[in-house]
């Protein structure tokens, strides 16, 4: 547990990751379609609304870390 009992890292006590804050740009494109990335990252995703594009997004995001984490536990390196 870190500062004010709040996990730092995946745990059996709460079963919970810490809070994460990206940062996030959406935008329509020329075809109407919603496009979010998130900048630090380099990961993009497209949606029908800008929900759609968001909620892709963090599942974009969900594939990314784990496969880095997976990346960084064998020795690979990550696609890009």
């Amino acid at each position: 547990m870190g500062p004010a009992g709040k996990c730092v890292r995946p745990c059996a006590a709460c079963g919970k990751l810490p809070r994460m804050q990206f940062e996030i740009e959406v935008y329509e494109n020329e075809v109407k379609d919603w496009v979010a990335t998130a900048v630090a990252y380099n990961v993009s995703a497209t949606g029908r609304t800008e929900a759609e594009a968001l909620a892709r997004l963090m599942d974009a995001l969900t594939h990314h870390f784990k496969h880095a984490d997976r990346a960084t536990t064998t020795g690979a390196r990550p696609r890009s």
